[in-house]
C-alpha cells in the first residue's frame, strides 16, 4: 500500500490526480488535484476553471503566497496600460460570494501621476466608496478629494460623520495636534454628558460668520468682540444673565458702567452703595431709588404734547398726590 499519483490527458486537457492509498492490481480511489484545460485555464480543486487560475477549497484559507525574503512579500498586478493614453484603466481584486460580485479594490490609472486606489461597488472609476490618492488625500464618495479628507455626498437626508464609543466611561473626541502635541479638541464625555470645545493652548477661541471674526474667548476667559462689531444677545423665549460670584459687571470702552451686587443693588456710574458717591442706585430688595450728582441737576422729568400730570405719588397702590404742569405753571395736588 502507498500513495499514488496519475496524469491523464484527454479532450486536450491535462488532469492531475492523487490517491491517498491503494495497492498493486487493487482498487484505487482517485481524487482530482489539478486540471489544465484546452483554453489554458488552470483549476486547483476545480474541474471547470473559468479563469487563468481558479483555486477552490473547502478550507477557510484556500491560498497562501509565501516569500522567503525577510524584507517582506509582494504580489504584482500589471496591465498593459500607459497613463498618457489609457487613463481610467484599472488593476484590482474583485470580491464575490455565492450571489455574485459585491465589491472591488482597484488601482485606477490617470493621465499623469501615480493614479489612485479605490474601494468601490465596481472596479472601474465612478463606483468609488473610498479613494486614496498619491498626494495623500483621501476621498469618501469622491475620486477627487481636494483636501486630506473629503467626504462627499448628494442625498436629501442627513450626511453625517459619526464617532462612536459604546463604553459608558469613554468619550468621543476629535483632536487637533501638531506632531504629538495636543492643540485643541472637540469631545463628548459619555459618563458626564458634557460636550467640550477645548482650546488647549494659551490662546483665543474664535467664532466667525461670513469669513469674519464675530466673537472670541481670550486666554483669560473674557468674551469679547472685535472693534466695530456689536455684541447682540437675542432670544425668542427669554434670557437669563447672571454670575456665580457676588457681582455682575457691565462695561463700555473697557470701563465699568454698571453693576449688580449680591444684595440686588443696581449701581450705575458708581461701585459703592454710599449715597454720597455720585451715581444711581436702585435697591432691588426694597424698591428704593437713590441718585447723587455733584453741583448740578439730579433728576429731570419732561412731559411733551400737552399739559397734565408729570408724576404720581402713591400709597398702598392708591394715588395720594401728583405733580404736573398747566399753562406754564407747576401744579401740586391730590385727587384730580
Amino acid at each position: 500500500s502507498a500513495t499514488a499519483s496519475m496524469i491523464n490527458m484527454y479532450n486536450r486537457e491535462f488532469v492531475f490526480k492523487t490517491a491517498a492509498s491503494g495497492s498493486v492490481n487493487g482498487t484505487i480511489t482517485w481524487f482530482e488535484s489539478m486540471r489544465i484545460t484546452s483554453a489554458g485555464n488552470v483549476g486547483i480543486g476545480e474541474t471547470d476553471p473559468d479563469r487563468r487560475l481558479h483555486v477552490k477549497s473547502s478550507q477557510l484559507v484556500s491560498t497562501k503566497l509565501e516569500s522567503a525574503s525577510v524584507s517582506g512579500a509582494l504580489v504584482d498586478l500589471q496591465n498593459a496600460a500607459t497613463g498618457a493614453s489609457n487613463a481610467n484603466a484599472y488593476n484590482g481584486l474583485r470580491f464575490y460570494n455565492a450571489d455574485g460580485f459585491k465589491m472591488a479594490l482597484s488601482h485606477i490609472t490617470e493621465s499623469s501621476g501615480a493614479g489612485y486606489v479605490q474601494v468601490g461597488t465596481n472596479w472601474s472609476p465612478g463606483s468609488e466608496v473610498l479613494s486614496v490618492h498619491s498626494d495623500g488625500n483621501v476621498g469618501i464618495g469622491t475620486t477627487a478629494p481636494a483636501d486630506s479628507l473629503e467626504v462627499a455626498g448628494d442625498v436629501a437626508s442627513a450626511h453625517r460623520i459619526r464617532i462612536n464609543n459604546a463604553n459608558a466611561s469613554g468619550s468621543e473626541t476629535l483632536a487637533f495636534t501638531q506632531g504629538s502635541t495636543f492643540k485643541s479638541w472637540i469631545e463628548f464625555n459619555n459618563s458626564t454628558s458634557n460636550f467640550d470645545v477645548w482650546q488647549y493652548t494659551n490662546n483665543a477661541l474664535r467664532f466667525g460668520t461670513n469669513n469674519t471674526e464675530r466673537m472670541r474667548i481670550d486666554s483669560s476667559g473674557t468674551l469679547t468682540t472685535p472693534s466695530g462689531v456689536d455684541f447682540n444677545i437675542m432670544s425668542a423665549s427669554g434670557m437669563t444673565l447672571g454670575s456665580t460670584t457676588s457681582i455682575t459687571v457691565f462695561k463700555t470702552n473697557n470701563q465699568e458702567a454698571a453693576r449688580i451686587d449680591a444684595n440686588k443693588n443696581l449701581l450705575v456710574g458708581k461701585t459703592t452703595t454710599a449715597i454720597g458717591t455720585q451715581g444711581i442706585r436702585l435697591e432691588g430688595n426694597n424698591g428704593k431709588i437713590e441718585a447723587t450728582r455733584s453741583g448740578n441737576i439730579v433728576t429731570a422729568f419732561n412731559r411733551t404734547g400737552s399739559d397734565g400730570t408729570i408724576s404720581e405719588w402713591m400709597s398702598g397702590g392708591t394715588v395720594v398726590g401728583s405733580i404736573g404742569a398747566r399753562a406754564g405753571d407747576l401744579t401740586i395736588g391730590t385727587g384730580n
